[in-house]
């Protein structure tokens, strides 16, 4: 079995300097603690496998939440934690954990250390070291510091880079990341023009006036994007040259080949220029908009895709006539339409045939068959597709039919059958029957329990009170509460089967289990039709679960050759025999595992083949090497 072994060390790091304590550790107020383990697996080679710790300070306030701990190749783990000036003081509770419980190698380690105040510096010793620790530690904060004490500390500091300027101006402009947000009001013009990343966002008159005129002109339109202004307008209208444009004598040519023109005001004089003749002359000329001289032909021609108007007799034509009118019902037939009818079936015992039948009229009420001949879908309880869409038979003018055989395993419960039937081309009218399919409900009675050594066995009675055969799925079990169904994985002992039964006929049967306890017990069988099951139980007690048979020749006594039973407490074990079979099996695993982890003493003494006084791998190794053996070959 895997373990972990750990050697402690905790270090304390005080800044720069280092120093190893031994026993409780104690750290001051702003110093960081190492705190650390060598892990070694039980074979004393280094482990690596991930350690992790929590640490809580004396208030209870959990400061760190199984944190993984660093590690080297050495087996050394280690965590580093920085107590803050502010923190509390006192002992800091601590838990390293390594390992897992599903490994079965979980180790957990106190690692507490005491924080206290260092009561033996000075102020000025503090100050100064605090200004060096502070701007040589990458994590430092300035929060934690008394202010009296800081400011001293700091400005009385050699190595403090604030006071080494020489000229300042000088030094924040040559800076590459300045930042001329923090000048006072005596920022001069030279300053302002020597800083690299300036940006003019006011310009006054005099400074336009200074503006050379070239700028203006040579501003690239992509930067005219300014909603309303001149600059946005000359950008988006002019798109050509002026002179590639027609003149004051425009040609109708000029005006139809433009390609958005829009010609929304004629008048007299206008037109008399603009050459009508030119106009109605031009192959590719479009009215948009007619006269007075519209004629029934241009109204029939208009396309349906231009008739948008909602309400609009063309609208409505254009929505409505959508096929011939030859291919509609005649007047005969819509007279006062079709009528389908459905049978209505109620119930059907799985194996058995369920039928469903149509009718069909029209308006006169005779029987008439459909424009298509009528299919028919099939959903089971669950509303999965049995059938779908099957042709039904004719079997007269307007009449059809379909039959479904339903299988002894179907899912009981209500089916349902819905009939598509197009009565004309586009016309379908659906009709659908509800009915309910019931299987084969068994009888469930134990008749009685018996019990010797660890066998339990059960006299069953199971009856089919159905109307067909059918195939029954089974199963059994031994629990000690009444409550706990069967499976579950926590069963005393389970079993499954399976056995065809014929209408009311009677099975009877035994069925048998293993309880190597002593106790009160619940036998239970449960028998499957269907979705539907049915059940029964009945309770026992167990008493000399453990009595086992010793090996021939193993006992004696006048005549009788065999000694009869005995108690585990003075049985002969033999190996992986642990219930006196002479066989090494199932019946002595299942006892094995009833013991599994336990303390002694073992109610049965075998089931420790090892004699080390656990139930554990040891004993499951001896059982498998011995497995399948018999008589005397068990050792």
């Amino acid at each position: 079995m895997k373990t972990k072994i750990l050697f402690s060390i905790i270090i304390v790091f005080v800044f720069t300097s280092l120093n190893v304590y031994a026993g409780t550790e104690r750290v001051y107020l702003g110093q960081t603690i190492r705190i650390g383990d060598f892990v070694f697996e039980d074979d004393y080679t280094p482990s690596t496998d991930d350690c992790t710790i929590s640490i809580y300070d004396p208030s209870g306030v959990q400061k760190v939440t199984e944190q993984i701990m660093l590690d080297n190749v050495s087996g050394w783990h280690y965590y580093d934690y920085t107590v803050g000036i502010n923190e509390v003081t006192g002992k800091w509770p601590v838990i390293m954990s390594c390992g897992s419980n599903l490994t079965l190698d979980l180790v957990k380690v106190n690692k507490d250390f005491i924080v206290e105040v260092d009561t033996t510096l000075s102020t000025s010793t503090i100050a100064a070291s605090v200004s060096t620790s502070v701007w040589s530690n990458p994590l430092r904060t300035l929060t934690d510091y008394a202010t009296s004490s800081i400011a001293a500390a700091i400005w009385g500091s050699a190595n403090r880079s604030l006071t080494t300027f020489g000229s300042l101006v000088s030094d924040i402009w040559a800076s590459p990341t300045r930042d001329l947000t923090s000048y006072g009001n005596n920022i001069t013009a030279v300053d302002v023009w020597n800083a690299a990343n300036r940006s003019l966002t006011d310009y006054s008159t005099s400074s336009i006036a200074n503006a050379s005129a070239d700028l203006v002109w040579n501003k690239a339109s992509s930067q005219l994007n300014s909603i309303g202004s001149i600059g946005k307008l000359l950008t988006d209208n002019i798109d050509a040259q002026i002179s590639s444009r027609g003149t004051s004598s425009l040609t109708a040519l000029d005006v139809w080949n433009a390609g958005t023109r829009s010609l929304t005001n004629y008048s007299e004089s206008s037109i008399a220029s603009a050459a009508a003749t030119a106009v109605w002359a031009n192959g590719s000329k479009e009215l948009t908009n007619y006269g007075n001289d519209i004629t029934a032909a241009d109204v029939w021609s208009v396309l349906t895709s231009n008739l948008t108007t909602i309400n609009s007799i063309g609208k409505l034509l254009a929505d409505n006539v959508d096929s011939q009118v030859s291919t509609r019902a005649n007047l005969t037939n819509q007279e006062a339409g079709w009528t389908v009818n459905m049978s209505d079936f109620t119930t059907v015992q799985t194996g058995k045939t369920y039928r469903a039948k149509v009718s069909i009229l029209n308006y006169q009420s005779i029987q008439t068959n459909p424009f298509s001949t009528p299919t028919i879908t099939l959903f089971d309880p669950s509303r999965n597709v049995v059938v779908s869409n099957i042709a039904m038979t004719n079997i007269s003018p307007g009449i059809y039919e379909y039959t479904y055989t339903v299988a002894g395993t179907a899912e009981q419960g209500v089916w349902e059958g819905v009939v598509n039937t197009q009565v004309e081309s586009g016309k379908t009218i659906n009709t659908n029957d509800y009915w309910l399919v019931a299987g084969s409900p068994a009888q469930v009675i134990i008749n009685g329990v018996t019990t010797s050594g660890p066998t339990v066995t059960a006299n069953l009675t199971v009856t089919n009170e159905g109307l067909a055969g059918y195939e029954y799925q089974y199963e059994w079990c031994v629990v000690s509460d009444i409550n706990n169904p069967c499976g579950g994985g926590d069963d005393v002992y389970r079993g499954t089967g399976a056995k065809y039964i014929n209408p009311g006929e009677d099975w009877n049967t035994n069925l048998t289990a293993t309880v190597t306890t002593d106790g009160n017990y619940y036998f239970k069988v449960i028998v499957y039709f269907g979705t539907e099951k049915s059940g029964s139980s009945r309770t026992f007690t167990m008493t000399g679960a453990n009595v086992i048979t010793p090996p021939a020749g193993g006992g004696g006594g006048g005549g009788g050759g065999g000694g009869g039973a005995y108690s585990s407490s003075v049985a002969v074990c033999m190996g992986g025999d642990l219930n006196g079979d002479k066989k090494v099996n199932t019946v002595d695993f299942s006892i094995l595992l009833s013991f599994w982890k336990t303390k002694p003493p073992f109610k049965n003494s075998c089931v420790d083949i090892n004699k080390d006084g656990n139930i554990n791998t040891s004993d499951f190794s001896i059982l498998l090497s011995q497995w399948g053996t018999k008589g005397k070959n068990i050792k």
